[in-house]
């Protein structure tokens, strides 16, 4: 048996032998007790870390779920735990983006395990919604037509994004 159960590099094995035949009698055998070997760390596959859509803010920053996350291979019993960040591949709006995902694990079996990450997800940048006012018409005299003179000088935007330019 190993002394214990993490991967490793030349672990003790302690041996338990026994002999058997017809001649085992007529020896005294002086077994070997010990023996070295490796535990090396099995290869598991992260999925089912999801990206929530969002309103357009001028940022990248995405926000990530591992509710639903699966360490696919883990051995029943060991705890090992995901967390993940998000970055949308630019700021602006659109559907089914990619989320370039970085992942990062904590438990105490952790180190038994080569963690195969998701790398992305994908989600949605609604365009954000904008008013404007301060618009105003000119008055005219009567010239048969529905043509009209607008100014906007006075017009603000409300609900800018800062430093955008509409």
């Amino acid at each position: 048996t190993f002394a214990d159960n993490n991967a490793g590099n030349a672990k003790t094995v302690t041996l338990s032998n026994s002999y058997g035949g017809a001649d085992t009698g007529n020896y005294v055998i002086v077994g070997q007790s010990s023996a070295t070997a490796s535990i090396t760390k099995k290869v598991v596959l992260v999925s089912g870390i999801s990206a929530a859509d969002k309103v357009y803010d001028g940022t990248t920053a995405a926000a990530v779920s591992t509710t639903g996350a699966v360490v696919q291979g883990l051995v029943a019993g060991d705890d090992v735990h995901v967390s993940a960040t998000g970055t949308f591949a630019d700021k602006n709006a659109g559907s089914a983006k990619t989320v370039t995902l970085a992942n990062t694990y904590a438990g105490t079996d952790t180190g038994n395990y080569v963690i195969v990450p998701q790398f992305s997800a994908t989600a949605s940048i609604t365009p954000k919604a904008l008013s404007v006012s301060g618009i105003t018409a000119a008055d005219k005299v009567y010239d048969g037509t529905t043509a009209a003179t607008v100014s906007t000088t006075g017009a603000v935007v409300q609900g800018l994004v800062a430093g955008d330019d509409v």
